[in-house]
């Protein structure tokens, strides 16, 4: 559209061969949002798939024996990707997140290039069987029960002023 720019987010269910995609136009003065639900060819057999999981490293190179750690760098490869080749591949690209628990520390930032095609998606998708968390939370130790039943925990990074909240 003119004076914005499309993002496209697709959801997938593999082992029903669907596929949800929402398009967001985001345009000078409005936010319109489609939804079709459309069939797709076989989201089981991308061009491309790229794993990612609790045990792996993001220096790997993203392969089901040596899959990435992060999300984040799934999504860096595939920029690297359309970068090297200037679009993705015919059948797209499937990032397959094995489960456990993801931690990330900053925010997952999906930008307009981070989309696919219709003919070339990008699915990220939970492997089969399997359920990851990813979790943007910090992990709060140390607790302790004070006077009048209060629990408090001492976090030196909000007391040093490098991390706030409400």
């Amino acid at each position: 559209p003119a004076g914005g720019s499309t993002l496209t987010i697709s959801a997938a269910d593999p082992s029903k061969n669907v596929s949800g995609e929402r398009t967001v136009n985001i345009g000078a003065r409005a936010l319109n949002v489609s939804t079709p639900n459309r069939q797709k060819q076989d989201l089981t057999d991308p061009s491309v798939k790229l794993y990612v999981a609790t045990d792996g490293s993001d220096a790997n190179r993203g392969s089901k024996e040596l899959p990435f750690a992060t999300i984040t760098r799934a999504r860096d490869e595939i920029r690297a990707i359309k970068k090297e080749k200037g679009a993705l591949p015919e059948g797209g690209v499937a990032v397959v997140i094995r489960g456990g628990h993801y931690e990330i520390q900053e925010p997952l930032v999906f930008h307009p290039e981070d989309s696919g095609t219709e003919d070339a998606p990008v699915i990220y998708m939970a492997a089969r069987g399997e359920t990851p968390v990813i979790s943007g939370g910090r992990r709060i130790t140390g607790w302790r029960k004070g006077k009048g039943g209060i629990w408090t925990a001492e976090l030196p990074d909000v007391k040093s002023g490098n991390w706030s909240f409400r």
